[in-house]
């Protein structure tokens, strides 16, 4: 879990129960920024997907599982020192024991990503 650790979250805005922004911001002092990477840290991408798997199971109360990545596009990095409050635009779709997740993640004027998950609440 990288909640409370590697990310806060600053705010929540509920537009609906499948559509929810998370402001958040980021541990610079995180171990990972150590070598991800070092003097010029970056958000790993697979730390933006895990995020938001964890964003997503937060907003339906369930804990969910990836069941696979429909499309990621990673268009600006995301530097912790820099980009104070990152947003993490989330939009479920249910699908029976299945959701997908589309999610933009922005701040200001940049796209950092747009990503669309597949998530379950089965292993």
């Amino acid at each position: 879990m990288l909640k409370d650790n590697f990310y806060s979250i600053n705010k929540v805005e509920i537009k609906d129960d499948m559509n929810i922004k998370y402001y958040l911001s980021f541990n610079q002092k995180h171990r990972i920024f150590l070598s991800h990477f070092p003097n010029n840290p970056i958000v790993p991408g697979a730390c933006i997907i895990e995020i938001i798997r964890e964003l997503a199971s937060k907003t339906l109360k369930t804990n969910l599982n990836i069941k696979f990545i429909k499309s990621v596009k990673f268009l600006n990095v995301i530097i912790p020192d820099s980009n104070q409050e990152i947003i993490f635009d989330i939009s479920l779709s249910p699908k029976e024991k299945e959701y997908s997740a589309t999610t933009t993640i922005y701040a200001n004027q940049t796209t950092y990503s747009k990503l669309n998950l597949e998530l379950t609440t089965q292993l």
